[in-house]
């Protein structure tokens, strides 16, 4: 009930210059930026899950993939796949993900993982659901920003280009 209670109270913050996101914001941290596009730059990972975390990030403050015009989508897709090509020179398999919830600004995060765990990365998603009570259900590869729910939160995660997880079932989510 208490989750419930703080996920209504929760409203995203959208000033830009508090946004850690926002290029304009003084609150950037412009050491961490690899290289900036048109729409989207990309950044090292503050808190990295591993060494090879990175973020694709819109420079524009938009809020969620799901919200990306066409063409937006169009930009982080060749972001993705200057990434992917990265992870192959390192023999990784790129794993996509974004959680949409308690966030204002959209940050895709990519982290490469070797190739003979890929088979495991179902499976501890399915474990990791069961242990905070969540349902994940497998979808084709996000393929436009419609794919994703307009309006309510989510996270998913997208690996080998062929598939997809998502829950929208964000009750005892774990933040980090």
């Amino acid at each position: 009930r208490r989750d419930e209670h703080q996920q209504k109270r929760f409203k995203p913050m959208i000033d830009q210059e508090k946004c850690w996101f926002c290029l304009q914001s003084k609150d950037v941290d412009k050491q961490l930026i690899i290289t900036i596009g048109e729409n989207f730059y990309l950044a090292l990972a503050k808190g990295p899950v591993n060494d090879t975390h990175v973020l694709i990030i819109p420079i524009s403050h938009i809020q969620a993939i799901a919200h990306l015009n066409d063409e937006l989508f169009q930009e982080l897709e060749i972001f993705k796949k200057a990434v992917k090509k990265y992870y192959e020179t390192l023999s990784l398999l790129p794993v996509f993900f974004e959680r949409n919830y308690m966030t204002s600004h959209s940050t895709l995060n990519a982290v490469g993982i070797p190739k003979d765990i890929e088979w495991q990365l179902k499976e501890t998603l399915s474990d990791k659901s069961e242990e905070f009570n969540l349902t994940f259900e497998t979808i084709p590869r996000i393929s436009a920003p419609k794919d994703l729910p307009e309006k309510g939160a989510y996270f998913f995660v997208e690996w080998n280009n062929t598939e997809s997880m998502i829950t929208r079932s964000m009750k005892g989510f774990p933040i980090n």
